[in-house]
């Protein structure tokens, strides 16, 4: 402990207060932390027998050790939606000003939007699925990527939270999608996921984990309408086929060129000079598209070989059997050179459409043997993922009325009994009342007054205790103000001093002005005495500075 090394001595004598002479003693150092105390020197008590005494503030110090509030949690379980009870749970809770409030959880019809889709393969590698989730009033929006094996789900990349398509240990489409649904799960899951989803993989739903390979379950932590969040998936792609004309078709008689829709039906365009464009007939009664080059003039004979099989795959098209499109769409713009082509679009997207293509001596196409290209989400899914969450339902509860719901997720039940709690007529929202938050499923009710009066007791029934894992203790750790006292110290000889008689701990800090006190009675019967300021040695703070003053 230290002494301000300052003097301060009753010294000025300033104008009357109610009669009485007022002195005061030199201005303080700064007031310093709590190891520090100020004293007047000695006063005697026959020379200045003051009867009001206590200090004037210039500069306003810095608060004490402040009030501490008292606070309580709870958990709330993650089977809260499924479990049965027989009556309503409640949970109560007294503020510190002794107001008591009793919060009662209902069932009400809210219902999370929820959405399923199943793997069947390992996920498509680039394809993505976007999702939004909703919870209390505000949404979010992510996109995830399938990434090559290794990818640490939930990284990001390109706007992109990233799943692994499956894992190094598959050996195939079933322990693909295994994989693939657990990965995807994982990355909904992660800091750069969807919190306010509920992600299951390979099980049947939040409630059911009987073993459903492949299958994501996804589910709102709201239970709210707003929860009946888009689904979109990226955009898919067309397999596509160049086909190049290299040689003239008269001479091949009898062979064929076969092309495949995505639904796998097949259309065969056969050689055969002797006959028409558009001549299905033939030998064998199969239903063929002539190939030829017959009544085309003029030209390569490269380029006639490519009109005959342009002008064959358009009418096939035109036929509806085709199920594609051709590119050019009229055969004058197939130019004449070298080498000409055209290409053809499987109309229906994704990987059904990479079909493979038979080929007649002479064409090729882009030097493959099949439409490529064809990717989307779907190619991996037995079970499409919808276009939207569905089922969601706002739920009916009426907070005004100390009610809050415990339908739907733990969270969205902490969240409605958060609200409870801050509801201001019948909750504890008032001023001087109690503060709720949520993180997740925990709740945190915190004391708005500081001091030991916030201990109180918290109480609850057995179906309470029923969804509450962690259940809530009486409220703890409120601490009153520990703020500077002012006092006095007397003395026979001017060199020891008693014990500091407390004469006001209510020095109100952060106003400044004069603030006066009675000194008790005995202080004449000593010959001296000194004023003390501060003397429980608690954090004053540095900023202000004060004057002893006294009257008499």
């Amino acid at each position: 402990m230290t002494t301000d090394p300052q003097a301060l001595n009753f010294t000025t004598s300033t104008t009357s207060f109610n009669g009485k002479k007022v002195v005061a003693s030199n201005q303080s150092a700064v007031l310093s932390l709590s190891a520090n105390e100020l004293v007047t020197a000695t006063v005697s008590s026959q020379s200045v027998p003051i009867t009001l005494a206590g200090v004037n503030i210039s500069n306003a110090y810095t608060n004490g050790v402040a009030a501490v509030a008292a606070t309580t949690t709870l958990t709330l379980d993650d089977a809260i939606e499924s479990t049965s009870l027989s009556t309503d749970p409640y949970v109560q809770f007294t503020d510190a000003g002794g107001q008591t409030r009793t919060y009662f959880g209902v069932s009400t019809l809210g219902v999370s939007g929820s959405a399923t889709f199943t793997f069947d393969k390992a996920a498509t590698l680039n394809e993505y699925i976007t999702l939004t989730s909703y919870f209390d009033g505000a949404s979010a929006t992510v996109s995830f990527k399938a990434a090559a094996r290794g990818t640490t789900n939930g990284s990001t990349a390109g706007g992109y939270t990233l799943f692994a398509v499956d894992d190094d240990t598959s050996t195939g489409d079933p322990t693909s999608a295994v994989d693939a649904a657990a990965n995807l799960v994982a990355a909904i899951n992660s800091s750069n996921g969807l919190p306010n989803l509920e992600a299951y993989a390979n099980r049947v739903s939040d409630t059911d984990a009987t073993t459903a390979n492949g299958k994501v379950y996804l589910k709102a932590r709201d239970a709210d309408d707003a929860t009946n969040t888009a689904i979109a998936l990226s955009t898919v792609t067309a397999a596509t086929a160049t086909i190049i004309g290299t040689a003239a078709l008269d001479d091949e008689d009898g062979t064929d060129f076969i092309l495949r829709n995505a639904d796998a039906s097949t259309v065969t365009l056969h050689t055969d000079p002797t006959k028409n464009f558009g001549d299905t007939s033939s030998d064998d009664g199969d239903h063929r598209w002539i190939l030829n080059t017959r009544d085309i003039s003029g030209g390569s004979e490269v380029r006639k070989a490519t009109q005959a099989l342009w002008i064959a795959c358009k009418t096939a098209i035109d036929a509806g059997e085709l199920d594609m499109t051709i590119t050019p769409s009229t055969v004058d713009t197939i130019a004449d050179g070298s080498q000409v082509d055209f290409l053809l679009t499987q109309t229906t997207s994704g990987s059904a459409g990479n079909t493979a293509i038979t080929l007649v001596t002479g064409v090729t196409a882009s030097g493959e043997t099949a439409f490529t290209g064809g990717t989307a989400f779907t190619d991996s899914t037995s079970v499409n993922p919808p276009a939207a969450f569905t089922g969601g339902v706002d739920e009916a509860v009426d907070i005004s009325k100390n009610k809050w719901s415990r339908k739907g997720s733990a969270e969205n039940a902490a969240e409605s009994l958060k609200d409870a709690i801050n509801e201001t007529s019948s909750g504890h929202g008032y001023a001087n009342g109690l503060t709720a938050t949520r993180s997740g499923a925990v709740l945190t009710i915190v004391q708005d007054v500081g001091g030991t009066e916030g201990n109180t007791a918290v109480a609850y029934n057995s179906e309470f205790q029923e969804i509450c894992s962690v259940l809530p203790k009486a409220f703890a750790g409120g601490l009153a103000a520990a703020t500077p006292k002012f006092g006095i110290q007397y003395s026979t000889n001017g060199t020891d001093w008693t014990t500091p008689v407390e004469v006001a701990s209510d020095v109100v800090a952060n106003e400044t002005g004069i603030k006066l006190f009675t000194l008790p009675e005995g202080v004449t019967s000593y010959p001296a005495y000194r004023l003390v300021f501060n003397y429980n040695l608690t954090t004053a703070g540095t900023s202000g500075r004060l004057t002893f003053v006294g009257a008499y």
